[in-house]
């Protein structure tokens, strides 16, 4: 990676994200699945910010077990998409004067409202970008995953054609494995416990009406659908994971 890159993602950690990945649009696979709203971009900046379960707890004493965990990732969210937003307005500022092109996709917590970038969402995922920079797979709930922080992570993407270098490889498959953890505490059965490939629809991984039901069903205790149980019970990104990559 050259020295340009290495800076670039450093000030953007600099910033606050946990990880940084920059994604080739060019290559073979993924040039073929833009969609004509992005074919002039050929890079895609992909980052996130942790959440971490420590604070999560902290934040929720008062509540218990699965609800306070709840509880703790929605205040814990609120505070990371500001984060990210920050980050994007820096970044905005400095793709304007260096004249590159750029389009920015915000964290998916804003996906819910009528800006034309939110209409993009499905477009491009920041799952596409993710796996494109080699930051993580998809699990078997549907959730992009990182090997050293697991689904706890909040992303948000920009799209450019900044002369910037790929960071890595592609991860084309899953690297859950056996493991079925999310699929055996789903309330709604709704993980169908496949282990994604690229290529792969999310509907082949998740039964996303059951679990919206799920979700609604925990609107009147949390203000909000709501759910989680799946990223929770992940085994990437515990503290016994955190210490095996450390």
């Amino acid at each position: 990676m050259n020295r340009k890159t290495e800076r670039f993602k450093g000030q953007i950690k600099k910033w606050g994200a946990s990880i940084v990945g920059v994604a080739d649009l060019t290559s073979k696979g993924v040039r073929e699945a833009l969609s004509g709203e992005f074919q002039h971009f050929t890079r895609a900046v992909s980052m996130a910010i942790h959440c971490d379960p420590v604070r999560l707890s902290v934040k929720t004493q008062e509540a218990d077990g699965l609800s306070g965990q709840i509880l703790g990732y929605m205040e814990e969210n609120k505070t990371v998409v500001n984060k990210l937003n920050r980050i994007l307005k820096h970044l905005k500022t400095e793709f304007r004067m260096r004249r590159f092109r750029y389009f920015i996709l915000p964290p998916i917590s804003n996906s819910d409202n009528r800006t034309f970038s939110s209409a993009l969402f499905h477009l491009f995922p920041h799952k596409m970008a993710a796996t494109c920079a080699g930051l993580g797979w998809i699990g078997k709930n549907g959730m992009l995953i990182n090997r050293r922080y697991g689904p706890n992570l909040i992303w948000a993407t920009i799209l450019t054609n900044a002369p910037l270098e790929p960071t890595s490889d592609q991860i084309m498959q899953s690297n859950c494995e056996d493991c079925s953890l999310c699929q055996t505490v789903c309330p709604a059965s709704a993980v169908k416990g496949v282990n994604w490939v690229r290529g792969l629809g999310a509907d082949k991984l998740v039964d996303f009406k059951a679990c919206a039901g799920q979700m609604e069903s925990n609107a009147e205790k949390f203000g909000r659908p709501v759910c989680g149980i799946c990223f929770m019970a992940c085994p990437y990104g515990t503290d016994d994971a955190l210490m095996a990559v450390n």
